[in-house]
């Protein structure tokens, strides 16, 4: 379960974002590039929010059963998501359907994983999963017209390989960091100097 989790890490979907809004520049899908990086940043940015405001205010919000919205499901929702829209441009229905149903499949997968290996709860993955949703939704309504982006071979046969190696790298180096120590001395800073949850 570690493995599908990992799928949605900060350390692998940051660099995968680059390379994507970098392909979408060089495509000449600049519409398709701000509504990604909109997207993206309403989704971290949403997710950072709500894990300041929970960590904030822990005592008023433990009776939800919310402990902290999962990162994991957020981001991956939202990056996967977007993607899967940009690569089912232009294709036919069943196609479309397949790209979006096993996307679909891979963002609970990562929730699931997250719930199992006991660093989530469920409403925490229901969080994060709304929230990458809605990060879909504003990519979709921002992007230009859906079309095929056109890929060369040699952009393939080079990205593809060098894509699987850095992420086994970044996987390797970076798995065990977490932003949530950071956010949680945020969190009570910030809720000391403006006693946001009296």
């Amino acid at each position: 379960m570690h493995l599908i989790g990992d799928l949605g890490h900060s350390a692998i979907l940051l660099p995968a974002s680059l390379v994507l809004i970098l392909l979408l520049v060089q495509a000449r899908r600049r519409q398709d590039a701000l509504a990604f990086i909109v997207a993206l940043a309403g989704c971290l940015i949403g997710t950072l929010v709500g894990k300041l405001a929970i960590h904030a205010c822990q005592a008023q919000v433990l009776a939800i059963a919310v402990a902290s919205p999962s990162g994991h499901a957020s981001f991956s929702t939202a990056f996967y998501g977007c993607l899967a829209l940009i690569l089912a441009a232009g294709r036919e229905d069943w196609q479309r359907a397949a790209i979006y149903v096993g996307t679909g499949a891979l963002a609970i997968s990562i929730g699931l994983s997250r719930v199992l290996v006991v660093a989530h709860t469920w409403p925490d993955v229901a969080i994060g999963l709304s929230i990458g949703a809605l990060s879909v939704l504003v990519f979709q309504l921002l992007r230009g017209p859906p079309r095929p982006v056109a890929m060369s071979a040699r952009a393939l046969a080079v990205g593809l390989p060098v894509g699987a190696l850095l992420i086994v790298g970044i996987l390797l180096a970076a798995r065990q960091w977490t932003p949530e120590p950071l956010i949680e001395r945020a969190a009570l800073r910030l809720d000391t100097f403006l006693s946001l949850c009296v």
